[in-house]
């Protein structure tokens, strides 16, 4: 026999307890809970969807030859590590490679000007979880875009715990593909 209605509420309610917490790069700090660690997968395919997906909806609406999207990445530790003031624990380490990430702005240029009057960010599906920061850089590089930010994970980890404020993006430079196609 299944689960009682009230013993399935326990559950919901024990799956609100914090288990994670998350140090990101504009300085800002996050908590997630069991349920979201739990539901949560990693891969850097949503990132790389939801960047397709801004510059699509933007091809229908204005010119572009360079296009950027906004990451949040944050440095995700156990709660145990954690003190209630956000205040790191003696010996406390980050999850190894591991970031929490939130997919944020995305703009569009066209000769260095923003050609985009809405923001993708707003009217679109974002996303976020988790990612293997290693994999986020090889996904970059292998769809062949360019990543501001720290180039590995350490230099990230260092970053953050020194409590540096950073942009992390991801982008795509289509004026030189368009000028070549042109030329042929």
């Amino acid at each position: 026999m299944g689960k009682s209605i009230k013993e399935k509420m326990l559950d919901l309610m024990n799956g609100q307890e914090v288990e994670r917490v998350n140090f990101f790069n504009d300085g800002s700090v996050t908590t997630d809970n069991y349920s979201f660690v739990e539901h949560s997968y990693f891969s850097t395919a949503a990132i790389g969807k939801t960047f397709y997906d801004a510059a699509e909806s933007y091809f229908y609406q204005c010119d572009f030859d360079n296009i950027s999207m906004d990451l949040l990445l944050g440095l995700v530790y156990d709660k145990k590590y954690v003190n209630d003031d956000n205040s790191l624990k003696e010996n406390a380490k980050p999850m190894d490679n591991i970031v929490r990430y939130y997919t944020g702005s995305v703009k569009s240029y066209l000769d260095n000007v923003q050609t985009n009057t809405e923001d993708y960010y707003k009217y679109g599906v974002g996303r976020q979880g988790y990612v293997k920061y290693d994999d986020l850089l090889s996904m970059v590089e292998h769809e062949g875009l360019a990543f501001t930010g720290p180039k590995t994970f350490e230099e990230f980890r260092d970053l953050i715990l020194c409590k540096c404020k950073f942009d992390v993006r991801i982008s795509a430079n289509l004026k030189q593909e368009k000028q070549k196609k042109l030329i042929k």
